[in-house]
């Protein structure tokens, strides 16, 4: 029992330390031109990727190292903008094994973010689903309720939480569905990217 305990007030204090950080980074997340995230549908080997992916704006990755049943960051090649690396993104989600491609974000301090094609957001006490319909349908984004059945919380601590899914045709803008789902007042908490967030951001700290 003590153990349990301790390990549920380590749990705690993680999160808390989390949000008290990320929320400060997260006001300074940048599009990272240099970097793309690529998602595909099995663990394919480090040059099946390379050629699913083979564009000459992509640095292929070394082929000596194992690839894991996880998004591979690919490096681009310098010089490209927002709207290339935009523009890449459209040409990826259209190859079928991959489930999809998606930017990066980059910190000041140098660490980075991989935007998923689902945010787990929960609404504030009182606020009607109506609210969250609207948004969804707004950025033509598949909104479903998270429960244990659909595999997404096996721990029951995302109860109230609901799932909003970017469908893979859309990844390309998935930066700018992050930005603005950021500034949604009804959210009390948001997970974008694998990190959890307290909503509305802080303003940014300097």
């Amino acid at each position: 029992m003590m153990q349990l305990k301790l390990t549920y007030f380590i749990l705690l204090l993680s999160i808390s330390l989390n949000f008290y950080a990320q929320n400060y980074v997260q006001s300074n997340f940048k599009f990272d031109t240099t970097k793309i995230s690529v998602n595909f549908d099995e663990n394919y080997s480090a040059a099946e990727r390379n050629k699913f992916v083979s564009d000459d704006r992509i640095i292929p990755l070394d082929e000596n190292k194992r690839c894991y049943n996880t998004p591979s960051i690919f490096t681009l090649k310098p010089g490209l903008t927002q709207i290339d690396v935009e523009q890449l993104l459209v040409k990826l989600n259209s190859i079928f094994q991959i489930v999809y491609a998606a930017p990066v974000l980059y910190y000041p301090n140098g660490s980075i973010v991989q935007i998923t094609n689902k945010m787990h957001v929960k609404l504030k006490p009182g606020v009607s689903i109506n609210l969250l319909e609207g948004k969804a349908q707004e950025q033509d984004l598949i909104l479903k309720k998270v429960t244990n059945e659909t595999g997404e919380d096996p721990t029951h601590h995302l109860n109230d939480y609901y799932t909003l899914e970017i469908p893979k045709n859309n990844m390309y803008k998935s930066f700018e569905i992050v930005k603005d789902m950021c500034s949604v007042s009804f959210f009390e908490v948001a997970t974008i990217g694998g990190l959890q967030y307290v909503i509305p951001l802080p303003e940014r700290l300097d």
